[in-house]
């Protein structure tokens, strides 16, 4: 179960970029179950995307993502 990951991972390492990622990565998946395509040809949105991780998970799965946020958490390319 990923709630044991996340778990292990805060406890070791507390909520870095790794915790954020593994969320992000479990949201894919169980999006992907439902029967959500993901991957190249896809747009996304990823609205109230704070720092961006779920929208580069989705970037790395091929989808095109717009970010939006009301403050700009995202660092600079």
């Amino acid at each position: 179960m990923i709630i044991h990951h996340l778990i292990r991972h805060h406890l070791s390492h507390g909520a870095d970029a790794g915790f954020y990622a593994l969320q992000a990565r479990d949201a894919i998946r169980w999006l992907r179950e439902g029967g959500v395509r993901i991957g190249p040809g896809v747009n996304a949105l990823d609205l109230g995307c704070g720092s961006g991780v779920l929208g580069l998970e989705l970037q790395r799965e091929g989808c095109d993502v717009l970010f939006a946020d009301a403050h700009n958490w995202l660092p600079d390319a």
